[in-house]
Protein backbone atom coordinates (compact mmCIF):
# COMPACT_ATOMS: atom_id res chain seq x y z
CA UNK A 1 0.00 0.00 0.00
CA UNK A 2 2.85 2.36 0.83
CA UNK A 3 4.46 1.50 -2.48
CA UNK A 4 1.23 2.34 -4.28
CA UNK A 5 0.94 5.68 -2.46
CA UNK A 6 4.59 6.40 -3.18
CA UNK A 7 4.03 5.61 -6.85
CA UNK A 8 0.92 7.81 -6.88
CA UNK A 9 2.91 10.66 -5.25
CA UNK A 10 5.66 10.20 -7.81
CA UNK A 11 3.22 10.27 -10.73
CA UNK A 12 1.46 13.35 -9.32
CA UNK A 13 4.82 15.05 -8.77
CA UNK A 14 5.84 14.31 -12.37
CA UNK A 15 2.50 15.63 -13.66
CA UNK A 16 2.80 18.75 -11.50
CA UNK A 17 6.35 19.23 -12.80
CA UNK A 18 5.14 18.90 -16.40
CA UNK A 19 2.35 21.41 -15.75
CA UNK A 20 4.85 23.84 -14.23
CA UNK A 21 7.22 23.34 -17.15
CA UNK A 22 4.45 23.98 -19.71
CA UNK A 23 3.29 27.03 -17.76
CA UNK A 24 6.86 28.33 -17.74
CA UNK A 25 7.11 27.81 -21.52
CA UNK A 26 3.85 29.74 -22.02
CA UNK A 27 5.01 32.52 -19.70
CA UNK A 28 8.27 32.82 -21.64
CA UNK A 29 6.36 32.91 -24.94
CA UNK A 30 4.05 35.62 -23.57
CA UNK A 31 7.05 37.60 -22.31
CA UNK A 32 8.65 37.41 -25.75
CA UNK A 33 5.39 38.50 -27.41
CA UNK A 34 5.07 41.35 -24.92
CA UNK A 35 8.62 42.48 -25.72
CA UNK A 36 7.83 42.38 -29.47
CA UNK A 37 4.63 44.34 -28.91
CA UNK A 38 6.50 46.94 -26.85
CA UNK A 39 9.09 47.27 -29.62
CA UNK A 40 6.36 47.70 -32.26
CA UNK A 41 4.60 50.32 -30.14
CA UNK A 42 7.87 52.19 -29.53
CA UNK A 43 8.59 52.16 -33.28
CA UNK A 44 5.06 53.40 -34.02
CA UNK A 45 5.59 56.24 -31.54
CA UNK A 46 8.91 57.14 -33.17
CA UNK A 47 7.20 57.13 -36.58
CA UNK A 48 4.41 59.41 -35.29
CA UNK A 49 6.98 61.82 -33.87
CA UNK A 50 8.96 61.75 -37.12
CA UNK A 51 5.75 62.40 -39.06
CA UNK A 52 4.97 65.37 -36.80
CA UNK A 53 8.49 66.74 -37.35
CA UNK A 54 8.08 66.30 -41.11
CA UNK A 55 4.77 68.17 -40.99
CA UNK A 56 6.43 71.02 -39.09
CA UNK A 57 9.38 71.09 -41.49
CA UNK A 58 7.00 71.05 -44.44
CA UNK A 59 5.11 74.02 -43.02
CA UNK A 60 8.31 75.95 -42.24
CA UNK A 61 9.70 75.17 -45.69
CA UNK A 62 6.53 76.30 -47.43
CA UNK A 63 6.48 79.54 -45.41
CA UNK A 64 10.18 80.12 -46.01
CA UNK A 65 9.83 79.67 -49.75
CA UNK A 66 6.82 81.99 -49.77
CA UNK A 67 8.64 84.66 -47.73
CA UNK A 68 11.82 84.24 -49.76
CA UNK A 69 9.93 84.56 -53.02
CA UNK A 70 8.19 87.72 -51.79
CA UNK A 71 11.54 89.21 -50.74
CA UNK A 72 13.23 88.34 -54.05
CA UNK A 73 10.23 89.74 -55.92
CA UNK A 74 10.46 93.05 -54.03
CA UNK A 75 14.24 93.31 -54.55
CA UNK A 76 13.84 92.38 -58.23
CA UNK A 77 11.18 95.06 -58.64
CA UNK A 78 13.41 97.64 -56.96
CA UNK A 79 16.49 96.79 -59.02
CA UNK A 80 14.51 96.63 -62.27
CA UNK A 81 12.95 100.02 -61.54
CA UNK A 82 16.34 101.77 -61.64
CA UNK A 83 17.02 101.47 -65.40
CA UNK A 84 13.33 101.88 -66.23
CA UNK A 85 13.20 105.13 -64.22
CA UNK A 86 16.31 106.36 -66.04
CA UNK A 87 14.92 105.50 -69.49
CA UNK A 88 11.52 106.96 -68.62
CA UNK A 89 13.22 110.23 -67.66
CA UNK A 90 14.58 110.53 -71.21
CA UNK A 91 11.85 111.81 -73.55
CA UNK A 92 13.12 109.82 -76.56
CA UNK A 93 12.91 106.47 -74.72
CA UNK A 94 9.99 107.20 -72.36
CA UNK A 95 7.19 105.51 -74.33
CA UNK A 96 9.22 102.44 -75.26
CA UNK A 97 10.52 102.14 -71.72
CA UNK A 98 6.99 102.18 -70.30
CA UNK A 99 5.95 99.40 -72.66
CA UNK A 100 9.04 97.35 -71.81
CA UNK A 101 8.47 97.97 -68.08
CA UNK A 102 4.88 96.81 -68.43
CA UNK A 103 5.97 93.63 -70.20
CA UNK A 104 8.72 93.08 -67.63
CA UNK A 105 6.41 93.64 -64.66
CA UNK A 106 3.69 91.44 -66.16
CA UNK A 107 6.17 88.66 -66.88
CA UNK A 108 7.90 88.82 -63.51
CA UNK A 109 4.56 88.99 -61.66
CA UNK A 110 3.45 85.84 -63.49
CA UNK A 111 6.74 84.06 -62.77
CA UNK A 112 6.54 84.85 -59.05
CA UNK A 113 2.84 83.94 -58.99
CA UNK A 114 3.72 80.60 -60.61
CA UNK A 115 6.43 79.99 -58.01
CA UNK A 116 3.94 80.75 -55.23
CA UNK A 117 1.33 78.48 -56.82
CA UNK A 118 3.78 75.59 -57.19
CA UNK A 119 4.91 76.10 -53.59
CA UNK A 120 1.31 76.09 -52.36
CA UNK A 121 0.42 73.00 -54.41
CA UNK A 122 3.56 71.18 -53.25
CA UNK A 123 2.66 72.09 -49.66
CA UNK A 124 -0.87 70.73 -50.09
CA UNK A 125 0.48 67.55 -51.64
CA UNK A 126 2.99 67.16 -48.83
CA UNK A 127 0.30 67.62 -46.18
CA UNK A 128 -1.93 65.12 -47.95
CA UNK A 129 0.84 62.53 -48.13
CA UNK A 130 1.76 63.07 -44.49
CA UNK A 131 -1.86 62.77 -43.33
CA UNK A 132 -2.39 59.68 -45.51
CA UNK A 133 0.68 58.06 -43.97
CA UNK A 134 -0.52 58.97 -40.48
CA UNK A 135 -3.97 57.46 -41.17
CA UNK A 136 -2.35 54.27 -42.46
CA UNK A 137 -0.27 53.99 -39.30
CA UNK A 138 -3.29 54.51 -37.03
CA UNK A 139 -5.56 51.98 -38.76
CA UNK A 140 -3.78 48.85 -37.44
CA UNK A 141 -3.87 50.28 -33.89
CA UNK A 142 -7.62 50.91 -34.19
CA UNK A 143 -8.26 47.40 -35.51
CA UNK A 144 -6.22 45.70 -32.79
CA UNK A 145 -7.93 47.55 -29.93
Amino acid sequence: MIALLSLLCLVLSVLAGLCLWRTNVHINALAAQLARTAAVRAEAQRMREANERLAQWQSVTESSIDSGTAAVRAVHRGIAAIPFDIFEAIPATRDTSRVVRGVHDFTSDNVYAAISLVNRLAGQRGRRLLSRGERRKREPDQNSS
